[in-house]
């Protein structure tokens, strides 16, 4: 069993971490010298990491008897691991934050509010970490935002004709592709309800009809996954795409309930959960091919397991399940291995024994493409959560379809279709006084919706043929 180090390192205002092996930097010429006389190294012989990204607080606010504090939880998380987004404590105020292993946790601020307390939340995250987009609170309400490379906050506004309650803005952008172009979410539609959006910065906000909520969007921009309203009653989860339009996905047997989570970078699988019976919940994998397949849960759990993100092509999925004793923990799931326990794979496998002193290790939210890298939240204590990001070596796990997904969404197609909309009606100020340009959402002299989505699938059907016939032949 590996001796682990634990060392801590102050970055910024967040205190960080780290678990690594003890003669890390001598592993990788240890590792090349073996192979240069033919000797092979198990996978648990390589190095792994566990990293813990905890509060932006200078000063945490003190906690009551039996409250629980949550220091920080990661959504996204860019192409080879590198970088994570989420959200955590910042003294008075919840905001989000990106995080990489050689620079700390960084505060992406939030839009300025009249209010003391400022709050926003990064969901998602381009490959190369320089897009990501969440929500912000504003005096017109929560609204979907995109923080740009130079620091800018754009708003993104409210789906056309938008009628939230107490006339307040109410988005959320959950996902965003590749290269950053485009942007998934939840808007408020005009009659009310909840409605899955995909937007561009060539039409601005678009509205899928007869869905709820957009949660996640391939890596060339052309497949979206989330849940939608199922004709013979309850919710199911769909996916959109430019050739198909939307597709329910239907239930597992004995359920009513379903949600799309996340989808491979290829977008040819989609994970989620789905209801089973007595209000039981499970993880669901779906390809075209076999349909939506139940991954189950761990032996002797509640049954409640869900699968939250995919590899660049599925064959890592990872989520949480429970645990005998009613806990969450992260699992990953092969194809070759099925469902495993995280902190039985960094405890047992690679001897992490300091997760047996975790209150409880939790939930898996995001893996990167090569499904090495795995963020995740849990309890160190009772009263408190963290994130953690965990990496594994490449020969225990990977997916070698991560180097050959295109990241482009080839969304030149886009330029020149005008949303139409009042650029001043849709508060799109970059949030800090700066120059950011409006979003242009769609408003009264927009396209019609139908002839939008029209629009926007013939672009994307012309963007996956011009990706097919630029790909290298094998």
């Amino acid at each position: 069993m590996t001796a682990l180090n634990i060392s801590y390192r102050s970055v910024a205002a967040a205190e960080h971490r780290v678990w690594s092996a003890r003669n890390r930097s001598l592993l990788p010429a240890l590792i090349a010298v073996a192979m240069l006389f033919g000797v092979s190294i198990p996978a648990t012989a390589q190095p792994v990491t566990l990293h813990v990204i905890e509060s932006l607080s200078t000063s945490p606010p003190p906690l009551g008897p039996g409250a629980i504090r949550t220091q920080s939880i990661p959504y996204g998380i860019t192409r080879d691991g590198g970088l994570v987004v989420g959200y955590a404590e910042a003294n008075d105020a919840i905001n989000a934050y990106r995080w990489a292993v050689d620079v700390g946790t960084e505060s992406l601020g939030a839009i300025p509010t009249s209010e003391k307390e400022e709050l926003s939340v990064a969901a998602g995250v381009s490959w190369d970490g320089s897009v990501i987009v969440g929500h912000s609170v504003s005096d017109d309400g929560r609204v979907a935002v995109r923080w740009m490379p130079d620091g800018g906050i754009m708003q993104l506004g409210d789906l056309p004709n938008a009628r939230p309650l107490r006339d307040r803005t109410d988005s959320q952008a959950e996902d965003v592709s590749a290269d950053g172009a485009v942007v998934v979410g939840r808007g408020t539609s005009s009659d009310g309800g909840d409605r899955a959006f995909v937007w561009t910065e060539s039409t601005g906000m678009i509205e899928l009809p007869g869905t709820i909520s957009a949660n996640a969007v391939s890596a060339d921009g052309t497949v979206v996954v989330g849940r939608r309203n199922h004709p013979q009653g309850g919710t199911d989860a769909f996916v959109w795409g430019p050739d198909a339009g939307t597709e329910g996905l239907g239930f597992l047997p004995g359920g009513s309930f379903s949600r799309a989570e996340g989808v491979s970078g290829d977008g040819l699988v989609v994970v989620g959960r789905a209801d089973v019976e007595d209000g039981e919940y499970e993880a669901f994998r779906w390809t075209r091919e076999d349909g939506m397949v139940p991954l189950g849960d761990f032996a002797n759990g509640a049954h409640r397991s869900e699968a939250t993100a995919a590899s660049a092509s599925g064959a890592v999925i990872v989520g949480f399940g429970t645990a005998d004793n009613d806990d969450m923990v992260p699992f990953v799931w092969t194809p070759e291995k099925g469902m495993q326990s995280l902190l039985s794979i960094l405890v047992d496998e690679f001897g992490v024994t300091e997760l047996t002193n975790w209150r409880e290790f939790g939930w898996a939210f995001a893996v990167s493409a090569d499904g090495r890298t795995i963020a995740g939240r849990g309890r160190p204590t009772p009263n408190e959560y963290v994130a953690w990001v965990v990496t594994l070596p490449a020969s225990y796990i990977n997916d070698p379809a991560a180097d050959g997904l295109t990241k482009s969404s080839n969304l030149a197609a886009f330029d020149g279709i005008s949303s139409g909309g009042d650029e001043g009606a849709d508060g799109g100020d970059d949030g800090d006084g700066g120059n950011m340009p409006a979003t242009g959402i769609c408003g009264a002299g927009a396209l019609p919706l139908m002839l939008q989505l029209t629009v926007v699938g013939g672009l994307l059907r012309r963007a996956r043929r011009q990706r097919r016939n630029l790909a290298p032949s094998r």
